[in-house]
């Protein structure tokens, strides 16, 4: 009698991801590499990819930004797996959009695959059950993203209006405790000698030479450059103003204010001396924009052509990180400017989409939180529970209660009235919140029309006033380029 067949191994992928580089720093993507191990150990199968950046990444980010899930994608066209492990289904994705969400989903459903986590939840997304699941996993893991995000601005606001700092000023000391300042008298020395040597007319490149061979380290831990040295120069918080969300808050200062500006005059004059005027770089986007994978800063870089006969010289927005594996690092700005124009000539042709200017999906952008429903479902909840806590009572007077269990029964009420009340607080003041930002966009939108009405005749417009246009219309918030050279308000 023939031996039967031997079963064919399951074939399985595995996605690790991490959303910030503070957690990708503590370890946490070894913590899901050991739970994926100990589902390994007790789930038999042979692992066909373990698809990690080398560095964190955003879960709402794009699949054009997301280089393991366009890998996931290719391999789910050629139906190489028959699993994807995961310690949770929101570390494969928490974008925004319910249109990549689902194409996952198909894909992964096309490939003939299951969703397996760590903790044993198993989802067959070709089924109508596990279909559902994974669609209301991703959708919770959106709302909590735009909880988490509405919970922190609104902390970092409170913070600023009770004037604790993000972290101290060079120089200077924050106690979270006591809530006090204080110097670091040795930075304290080394910032102040700044302002010394500069006022003596010292140049910068030679204040970062000294500072480097007696390796004193810059704010961030590195070498100093001209550029360190101007950032520092240049900051407020050195006569003691920070800004946090736009409001200021007072520090212990390194200089007074008028040493500052003294400062700030000899650094004009020097840069004049040395080169003249500073080159006008003709870039709309300078100083507004950031990368949009790594989040680092965009610079403005003229470079030179040498395959061209007389070395041309070209502009180009370029990421001042290091490049990273999805982060295309030199975008044309005459390319990406043209783009940046047309975004605001359809602006004023449509001024109810003033908000979704460099948004493609605007209205359609996620999930968003109805905070009016939630604050009237919120009250009305409340009522329900304070009624409930009141028929209860008058059970056990009645005696149809034992104590114990009407004790028990108070304490689910007043543990999900706390619960409601936190939900209500959070709504109200996002509710507040929105009426602020509508009144104040109104005004600002009423001096952005003002300001660029002349340039709906493009030609007649200058660099210098599109990004005039475009400081009213973000007000402090930056831009973001995409790898594909668009930009968009939201960092992804």
């Amino acid at each position: 009698m023939a031996s039967p067949a031997p079963a064919t191994a399951v074939r399985y992928v595995e996605v690790i991801r991490v959303s910030g580089q503070t957690q990708y720093d503590k370890d946490t993507p070894a913590q899901q590499r050991a739970a994926l191990d100990r589902l390994a150990q007790g789930r038999a199968g042979v692992c066909v990819a373990t698809l990690q950046e080398p560095r964190a990444v955003s879960g709402a980010l794009r699949l054009a930004e997301r280089p393991d899930l366009q890998k996931l994608l290719q391999l789910a066209r050629e139906r190489a797996f028959d699993e994807l492990r995961v310690q949770r289904w929101d570390r494969v994705q928490r974008t925004p959009l319910r249109a990549e969400r689902g194409l996952i989903i198909d894909a992964i459903a096309e490939a003939g695959a299951k969703v397996v986590e760590a903790d044993g939840g198993e989802f067959d997304p070709a089924t109508d059950d596990g279909d559902l699941m994974l669609g209301l996993k991703g959708s919770m893991a959106n709302r909590e993203r735009n909880l988490i995000r509405a919970r922190t601005t609104a902390g970092k606001l409170q913070a600023a209006r009770a004037g604790r700092p993000y972290r101290a000023a060079y120089g200077r000391t924050w106690d979270v405790e006591k809530g006090t300042w204080g110097y670091d008298e040795e930075k304290r020395a080394v910032y102040k000698s700044l302002f010394d040597r500069v006022l003596a007319g010292e140049s910068q490149r030679s204040i970062a030479r000294d500072l480097n061979a007696r390796g004193i380290p810059t704010p961030g831990g590195v070498k100093w450059s001209a550029g360190h040295t101007s950032r520092l120069l240049k900051d407020a918080s050195a006569y003691g103003v920070m800004t946090r969300e736009g409001i200021e808050i007072q520090c212990p200062p390194i200089v007074d204010r008028e040493t500052w500006e003294k400062a700030q005059v000899a650094l004009t004059e020097h840069s004049t001396r040395l080169g003249g005027p500073p080159r006008k770089s003709g870039a709309i986007l300078q100083k507004l924009v950031k990368c949009a994978v790594c989040g680092g800063p965009v610079h403005v870089r003229w470079t030179k052509d040498s395959a061209r006969k007389g070395r041309k010289s070209r502009l180009y927005y370029v990421c001042a990180r290091r490049p990273e594996p999805a982060c295309r690092r030199f975008h044309a700005v005459p390319k990406v400017d043209e783009l940046v124009e047309e975004r605001i000539i359809a602006m004023f042709a449509d001024p109810k989409n003033q908000r979704f200017i460099f948004d493609e999906e605007g209205r359609e952008q996620g999930e968003p939180i109805d905070y009016e429903s939630e604050k009237l479902s919120c009250e009305k909840r409340m009522g329900e529970l304070r009624a409930k806590a009141e028929r209860i009572q008058r059970r056990n007077d009645a005696q149809l209660l034992e104590d114990e269990t009407a004790d028990k029964m108070l304490a689910e009420v007043a543990k999900e009235r706390r619960e409601v009340e936190s939900r209500l607080a959070q709504a109200s003041l996002s509710v507040e919140q929105r009426e602020a930002r509508a009144r104040a966009e109104k005004v600002r939108f009423a001096d952005v029309r003002r300001s660029a009405r002349f340039l709906r005749r493009r030609k007649g417009a200058d660099p210098e006033a599109w990004r005039k246009t475009l400081e009213l219309l973000l007000q402090g918030q930056p831009l973001y380029l995409r790898p594909d050279g668009t930009v968009t308000a939201r960092r992804p």
